[in-house]
């Protein structure tokens, strides 16, 4: 196996900048005041913040849900947010990054696979 064919370990490092680019740096980057910019502050953890639930601010239908699911990336609503099926936002909210594809590019496959497989593997640090 190539150094090129190598699969990357399937770790935070591996999707964080991905997020950061996707998603804070997009809109919810803490000067909005969004109801889930609490995600991508500067202070803390944000791996410690994506695996717990989402915020009580965010609609109805988000509450309680639990953003990462280590191992279950089906049970994820990071997972759901992103992919372009509809059935597991479930009038959650509308497919992320806002306004997809119309005013920004949506996250690719291999986007969306980076995210599915450090969940699958336990959303390892």
């Amino acid at each position: 196996m190539s150094a090129s064919t190598v699969p990357r370990p399937a770790t935070f490092a591996t999707v964080q900048p991905l997020l950061q680019r996707a998603c804070a740096e997009t809109c919810h980057d803490g000067r909005v005041k969004n109801a889930d910019d609490f995600l991508f502050k500067d202070e803390g953890d944000l791996r410690r913040r994506l695996l717990g639930a989402a915020p009580g601010t965010v609609p109805p239908a988000c509450q309680g849900r639990p953003l990462v699911v280590p191992g279950y990336p089906d049970r994820s609503l990071l997972v759901a947010m992103v992919e372009e099926a509809e059935g597991p936002r479930a009038d959650c909210a509308e497919r992320m990054p806002h306004i997809c594809p119309e005013r920004r590019p949506c996250l690719s496959v291999d986007e969306i696979r980076s995210i599915r497989v450090w969940i699958e593997a336990g959303a390892l640090p």
